[in-house]
């Protein structure tokens, strides 16, 4: 967890002539390197001053400045100025003064243009996504028919939806005969539409028939006309096999999910509602496979405490032979928290969150339209602690919130500060770099509303032993965040500690941001 304190998570002014310095401090490596340099440059100067017999100008440092083509104007033109105020210091006294003073000199050009460098001076012009996209892709999912457990109340699962900010979510419909433990779903869906909850209406074909599940989404659709967000192929059809027209397995899948693709389409109320296609069938090309559905649907789960965001790629590379500009969803994804689990591959409380943060950003960085985290709430009781199922769960089975659940009340509290106005962006582009990212380092640029931006900057190391059951303590990487002109404001949130931000700089062009194993998130109005 990020500790903010002065001078180390978040440092920034224009007005600081000499904030580099505190960058060098920071790392001890490029203190040992540019007195290095000054050793070498002193050498330099010193054939330059005999090769000239003095006539060495400020001229000749300024030259060794512009030719590095990432120095910036902004650093040149400073330089050039301390270098003709010092002519007279470099140009006087013995050639041996001459040549202290020049080394020191061309030392602080060096170190202007390697704190140049390390800041980013490459500045690019990035484009933003909007912010409520990326809001719009979380979703959860919910299992309102378990009345006998956790689900039983609906207005709990409002609750909690309402503090976790997400109302999109995965459930299924009632079942054709009416019965089964599911009995009151048709009651609790109805509730969650009434506060405004959205849904991906799975179908089980053992519980529905396509044309009973049809008269239900028609149902849904002439109430909440907006409320229906997708439809979904049948569910890990390796686990819960399909037995459709005398057929099974794979060829069971397709069969069905075509005629469900040809009904929704030909729906009269639900024609523009997307298809997501089923999950657990063998790899497939959707591209060459038209009329089954249109997204392409995983479960990565990733295990033992594995960073998410190679799980999402191997999930789509293995099931699809797809381009990545093909839409893509995931239905279920998560970590669930009981690392002692007879079976392994779980983690602590606050593993959960870290790794769950990560996924989502992961996920909508690589296309995914939406995230469905499993699940909710815990349903049941884990008594012999070897039910991963419900121990997936965000909130706890008192209904009280696990650390996850906390940590994504504040992700969504933080990113929906600006999303109340009506203003269209004005601007989706900013000019900034981000140096010093770790190998497994990310950043992705979202846009607000009203033409603020938010910066989330994440690394995903190593952070599980698994053979321990334990987690394993993150480097803390600094990086340096330039900008092409000064924010009017920076605020530094961190969604593992509050929704509030942790740190505010004004008028800051360059700042140094503190990284360990989770996301932050930089507001740049």
């Amino acid at each position: 967890m990020v500790k903010p304190g002065p001078n180390q998570n978040f440092i920034g002014g224009e007005d600081d002539d000499y904030l580099y310095l505190a960058f060098l401090y920071e790392d001890g490596v490029i203190v040992s390197v540019l007195f290095l340099l000054m050793f070498i440059m002193s050498l330099i100067v010193w054939t330059i001053i005999m090769t000239f017999r003095g006539q060495f100008t400020p001229a000749v440092i300024s030259a060794a400045c512009w030719s590095n083509r990432r120095f910036s104007w902004y650093y040149s033109c400073k330089l050039f100025y301390k270098v003709q105020m010092s002519q007279r210091l470099v140009l006087s006294g013995t050639r041996t003064k001459r040549s202290i003073r020049a080394g020191v000199l061309l030392l602080e050009a060096l170190s202007l243009t390697s704190y140049g460098n390390a800041r980013g001076e490459d500045l690019k012009a990035v484009e933003a996504r909007p912010t409520g996209e990326f809001l719009d892709s979380l979703g959860v999912v919910t299992h309102m028919g378990y009345n006998d457990g956790r689900y039983a109340s609906a207005a709990e699962a409002v609750e909690d939806l309402d503090y976790l900010g997400i109302h999109q979510l995965r459930d299924g419909l009632p079942r054709s005969n009416g019965g089964g433990p599911d009995h009151n779903l048709g009651d609790s869906l109805k509730i969650l539409l009434n506060a405004g909850n959205r849904f991906d209406f799975l179908i089980i074909p053992g519980n529905q028939t396509l044309s009973d599940f049809q008269n239900q989404l028609d149902a849904i659709v002439r109430t909440h006309p907006d409320a229906v967000i997708a439809i979904e192929g049948p569910n890990e059809i390796n686990n819960a096999p399909v037995l459709y027209k005398h057929l099974t397995g794979e060829a069971a899948g397709r069969a069905f999910q075509r005629d469900l693709f040809d009904m929704v389409v030909a729906d009269p109320l639900a024609h523009n509602v997307p298809v997501y296609y089923f999950t657990g069938g063998q790899p497939i090309d959707l591209t060459a496979n038209p009329g089954l559905a249109h997204y392409a649907n995983a479960h990565p789960y990733p295990y033992r405490g594995q960073a998410p965001g190679p799980r999402i790629r191997e999930e789509f590379k293995h099931n699809f032979n797809i381009p990545l500009s093909f839409p893509r969803v995931i239905t279920e994804t998560g970590y669930f928290n009981r690392p002692e689990n007879p079976g392994g591959s779980g983690v602590d409380d606050l593993t959960q969150s870290k790794l769950t943060l990560d996924l989502l950003f992961d996920a909508f960085q690589q296309g995914v339209a939406k995230t469905f985290l499993y699940q909710l709430r815990a349903a049941y009781p884990d008594k012999r602690g070897d039910n991963s199922d419900t121990e997936y769960g965000l909130f706890k089975l008192d209904n009280s919130p696990k650390p996850v659940a906390i940590a994504i009340h504040n992700l969504t509290a933080i990113l929906s500060r600006h999303q109340k106005k009506t203003l269209q962006p004005v601007n989706n582009k900013i000019t900034f770099s981000v140096a010093g990212l770790p190998l497994e380092g990310h950043q992705l640029l979202l846009e607000n509303p009203d033409g603020s931006f938010a910066l989330v900057l994440w690394a995903e190391p190593r952070i599980w032993d698994e053979a321990r059951h334990a987690a394993v303590d993150a480097p803390k990487v600094m990086v340096k965040l330039s900008l092409s002109a000064p924010a009017k404001t920076l605020e530094l949130f961190d969604p593992l500690v509050s929704a509030v931000s942790i740190q505010t700089s004004a008028s800051v062009r360059f700042a140094t941001i503190s990284l360990t194993d989770h996301p932050v998130i930089v507001q740049i109005r």
